[in-house]
Parts: C-alpha cells; structure tokens; sequence
C-alpha cells in the first residue's frame, strides 16, 4: 500500500511539473531578438552555403577569428577573443575571454542555427583557475541580426 501512494504522489508532482513547464511555454530554445534572454537558435530561409558564409563574416565582424570549421559536420568554432567588461555580451567583471561555436542543421525553415557563446575570466587567486560567466545575450542578438540581414 505504502509503494503504491509513494508511485502516486511521485507521478503528481512529475505531471505538475510538466504541466506548469508547458504553462510557461515549456523548454525554450532561446528567446526572440530583443528579449532579456540569449538568443541559443533560429531558423533561417536560405541554403546553407548562404547561411554557412553569412555566419562566418558576421563572426569576423565582430572581431572573431574562426578558429576551426567543418561545412561537412556544420560547424563553427572561433578562438577565444579578449573582451572587456564594456563589451556588454558578459557579466564578468574586467577583462576577460569569449568563445563561440555555432552549429548547423536542418530546421523547420531552412537552417537552424545553433549559437553556443562562452565566456571565462581568470580568477585572481595566484593559480590557473577561472569561472565562467553568464551570457547576457547581447552577442547571441547581434549575430543573430547581422546572420538574418545578410540572407535576405
């Protein structure tokens, strides 16, 4: 008996939780450009050669060097930038490195495009350690913008 409403009580509060996930329009992918939160993926209508170059000279842009690509595997990935705490992409306080690695596939319109933005400043403790710091999603909406620009 006791078996039974433990299994009860775990399955209300695991449908209650799915429940208020879809509530609050469940797992995000990313939100829209302009919102607070970082931008993780969109689809863009165009063919992937098109979406593949426009993404790499928005990263140039941006001051990024690509450090490996793969049109094959679709992938991107850049070599750690120095950023300054005025940048406005992260948090972190000071100076500190910035990464990113887009990923490509196919999406409901045309290519989905994955963004993965990170950001690590080196701790002051006298050893080689860091933290990572959060997005604030601003990196992610610019080249979010400038990708969608250049494919139209």
């Amino acid at each position: 008996m006791m078996r039974r409403k433990t299994y009860w009580t775990v399955m209300l509060v695991f449908l209650s939780a799915g429940a208020a996930s879809a509530a609050c329009g469940g797992p995000a992918r990313g939100a829209q450009p302009g919102s607070a939160r970082p931008v993780t993926s969109w689809d863009v209508d165009a063919p992937y050669s098109v979406v593949w170059e426009a993404a790499k000279t928005a990263l140039g842009e941006l001051g990024f060097v690509v450090a490996r690509e793969d049109y094959g595997k679709q992938v991107i990935e850049t070599d750690r930038k120095l950023l300054r705490a005025g940048s406005g992409y992260s948090a972190c306080p000071g100076t500190y490195l910035g990464r990113v690695t887009l990923r490509f596939g196919e999406g409901v319109e045309g290519v989905r495009v994955n963004i993965r933005a990170e950001f690590t400043r080196t701790l002051d403790t006298g050893s080689a350690s860091s933290e990572r710091c959060n997005s604030t999603g601003e990196l992610e909406r610019e080249l979010n913008r400038r990708v969608l620009a250049k494919t139209r």
